[in-house]
């Protein structure tokens, strides 16, 4: 088991910081393509939901149900994948929310260094979100059950998020939120924090190319992050994005693109951050129906 902890703390030190005091660090990971290449778009010609997890205040523009699926990989064996479903209401919304993120197998050794067998790491959340407009505003909340597993050890814990955004005519929009509250979890033997955030975001519409700025602190510790990045429309279906993050999900400065293609009742996303050392692909498709 003491192998088991010793690569526990390496994994860790890959994914975060250690000198902060959260664990879950697959949940610091922004689980939509669209999300990834230009942060959190606030307009009002944008569903935005893709950013659910960041702000749960979600208001679609077209009153149908809408499904939203991402398929992340980091490296050639770690994946993130995200569904997410939401039907709309009279000036509301509810959604359910699901992602599953695989660490692959690792190797474990004891405190000489020796093999003691592979192992795997697997995570998981489950959400429910419920969002409420009123005039320009509107408000959400995400429920969330999350499960953490490497290797024979399993923890489990709640958590929720608030969001608030509004608008300024149709050019100005913005949001803040809070993202992960909740208790401390006990993982091996050590009692943590959820990576926990306050976010800020504001975008402004010059017909139709967005200017996005978003910022974010996490609760416990001192990191902070700012993104700038911008969506261009080339066509009336074919969008440029770009943005450049300060400290992105792996603790490292990074300037990521993507594009995204609308076609009727589809869309298509892609966004990539590549490094000397690895490169981060990211699909999203969605479907209105």
């Amino acid at each position: 088991m003491r192998g088991y902890k010793i690569t526990f703390l390496i994994i860790l030190s890959f994914c975060m910081n250690l000198n902060s005091t959260t664990t879950a660090a697959f949940l610091k990971f922004p689980n939509d393509a669209r999300v990834i290449s230009a942060g959190c778009i606030y307009d009002t010609q944008t569903d935005n939901f893709g950013a659910v997890l960041i702000n749960p205040a979600i208001n679609l523009l077209y009153k149908q149900n809408q499904i939203r699926y991402t398929r992340s990989v980091l490296f050639d064996d770690i994946s993130y994948n995200n569904f997410l479903y939401f039907k709309s209401m009279s000036n509301g919304t509810i959604g359910f929310i699901m992602n599953y993120n695989d660490n692959g197998i690792m190797e474990g050794r004891d405190i000489s260094g020796n093999k003691i067998g592979d192992f795997g790491s697997k995570n998981k959340l489950v959400g429910l979100n419920y969002s409420q407009s009123i005039g320009n505003n509107t408000f959400g909340i995400n429920l969330k059950y999350i499960s953490l597993n490497i290797a024979d050890e399993k923890v489990d814990t709640f958590a929720f998020d608030l969001g608030y955004k509004s608008y300024i005519g149709n050019k100005i929009g913005f949001g803040i939120s809070v993202e992960n509250m909740g208790r401390k979890v006990k993982f091996i033997d050590e009692k943590e924090n959820l990576p926990s955030y306050i976010h800020f975001g504001l975008t402004y519409n010059i017909s139709g190319f967005l200017l996005s700025i978003n910022t974010n602190k996490m609760i416990y510790t001192n990191e902070k992050n700012v993104m700038l990045s911008m969506e261009y429309p080339l066509f009336d279906s074919l969008y440029l994005r770009g943005g450049y993050n300060t400290l992105d999900f792996d603790n490292k400065s990074s300037f990521n693109m993507g594009l995204g293609i609308k076609l009727r009742n589809f869309n298509l996303d892609y966004s990539v951050i590549s490094r000397n050392y690895t490169k981060l692909q990211s699909m999203t498709l969605g479907v209105r129906f």
